[in-house]
This record gives C-alpha cells, sequence and structure tokens, in this order.
C-alpha cells in the first residue's frame, strides 16, 4: 500500500508539468507513453521480443503528431497488412496475439489524437477527464474494500465488486461536476453533464478491457516500471479509454446538436 502511494505522487509530480504547460513537454510525454505502452504490449504478447515489430508500430503511432490525422487514418489498412505480413513470416506471431497488438496500436493512435484535440480547446479539459478516471479509481477501491460483497466480474477480475463499481461511479461523477462547475464554467453544459456521468463507467470498462488482454496473455501487469502499480498500460487503461470516448462524446454532439 504505502509503495503503492509513493508511486502515484512520483508519477503526478513527473506527469503534472507536462499536462500544464502543454507544448514540447506534452509532446514528449506522449512520446514516452507511446515508447513505453508498445513495448509493454509486445513484449506481454510475445516470448521474444521484435523490434522491427515495436519500430513498425511506434513509427507508425508517432507519424500522428507529425502528419495529418486524417491521413494516419487512412494508412492503417497497410499497418494491418503489414501485421498480417509478420504473422505470415514470422510462425511464433500468431492471429490473436497480433490482433491484439492491433487493437492496442488503435487505442493508443486514438489517445493521441484526442490529447491533441483536447489541448486545442482548453487544458482544463484534461483534468476534468483526469478527475473522472482516478476519482473513480478511488472510489471503487474504497467502497469495494469497506463494503464489497457481491462480485462484480470474477472471471476478468475476482477483487472487483459491483458495490466498489457503483461507489466508484459515484465519486467520479459528483468530483468531475464539481470540477468543471468553478474551473469550466463556460463549457458545453451537456458535453460536461454526459461526460461526467459516462466517464466514471468508462473508466471501469477500460480497466476490465485491458484486465481481460492480460488474461488472456496470462501476464499480471503488462511491465514492471512503476512499482505497485506495474506497467504505464496498467495505470493508465482507464484513462485511455476516457479520452477516445470523451472526444466521442464531443464530436456525436457536434453532429447531432
Amino acid at each position: 500500500m504505502m509503495q503503492r502511494m509513493i508511486t502515484s505522487f512520483a508519477i503526478m509530480a513527473f506527469v503534472f508539468p507536462p499536462l500544464f504547460f502543454g507544448g514540447l513537454m506534452l509532446d514528449a510525454l506522449i512520446i514516452l507513453f507511446v515508447l513505453f505502452g508498445m513495448f509493454e504490449i509486445i513484449s506481454s504478447c510475445f516470448k521474444k521480443f521484435d523490434y522491427l515489430l515495436y519500430a513498425t508500430t511506434v513509427g507508425y503511432i508517432l507519424s500522428s503528431l507529425i502528419l495529418s490525422f486524417d491521413f494516419v487514418i487512412i494508412m492503417l489498412p497497410i499497418l494491418l497488412l503489414i501485421l498480417f505480413i509478420f504473422v505470415i513470416s514470422n510462425e511464433e506471431m500468431s492471429v490473436d496475439k497480433i490482433s491484439i497488438v492491433f487493437t492496442v496500436i488503435c487505442l493508443v493512435l486514438f489517445t493521441v489524437y484526442a490529447i491533441k484535440a483536447i489541448y486545442l480547446l482548453d487544458k482544463n479539459i484534461m483534468f476534468f477527464i483526469l478527475i473522472a478516471t482516478y476519482m473513480c479509481d478511488t472510489g471503487a477501491y474504497f467502497t469495494g474494500r469497506f463494503f464489497g460483497k457481491h462480485k462484480l466480474n470474477p472471471r476478468i477480475s475476482p477483487k472487483k465488486t459491483i458495490e466498489g463499481s457503483i461507489g466508484g461511479w459515484v465519486l467520479g461523477a459528483v468530483m468531475s461536476l464539481l470540477f468543471a462547475y468553478f474551473v469550466l464554467p463556460d463549457f458545453n453544459t451537456i458535453i460536461i453533464v454526459v461526460s461526467a456521468i459516462c466517464l466514471p463507467v468508462v473508466s471501469q470498462i477500460g480497466d476490465l478491457a485491458f484486465s481481460a488482454i492480460k488474461r488472456h496473455l496470462d501476464v499480471k501487469d503488462f511491465g514492471n516500471l512503476l512499482p505497485g502499480h506495474g506497467g504505464v498500460l496498467d495505470r493508465i487503461d482507464s484513462l485511455i479509454f476516457n479520452l477516445i470516448i470523451f472526444i466521442s462524446i464531443m464530436n456525436i454532439y457536434a453532429y447531432f446538436g
């Protein structure tokens, strides 16, 4: 517990300046996220680490920092073709594992896009999403610890409870709404309310989704970079989904609103 808390404070001290100031510091943080995230998923999928696969996937994702995002998306079928070439040419690469790599590539790519889009709007939106994500995580942990009796999904995550899930949703929704009320008073109210309600739910789905991947790959954590937390993907699995879904909510509102 103490190790986990110390690591949490160290993570906040490391990521807060880039998130607050943006610019080149934020770009550097994004690059580190991509480098470590793809390293972890490829290491988890394959016994023998493939540096060519790593360079291909990282290069593709980071190209979105330079090239038009629309162009990068157009190139996605070509990346898929390349990944199947890896499967065909390397007997150690199965279709199911390369499919997991492709799924994570898409998640990471859209996360990078979401971060860049959010900072073009208002950096405080990032903190709104962070609060919805990690207050949910905190609420779920303590509510589940003290009141949890009914298992949420023992097949994927035996420790999570329905009571913890509800407690996490309530705390995440309330705290993010309070933050938006004081810090984002001029932002679209409908988007804020819908996001505050949805993001704590999405946060838990994201956590379970990555837990399902780990179960399939038979690994406890994606890495060991962060003592008490595992790897980078273990720490930001919920955030990845929330960043993507927030942008989706905004796009849906812009389309129908």
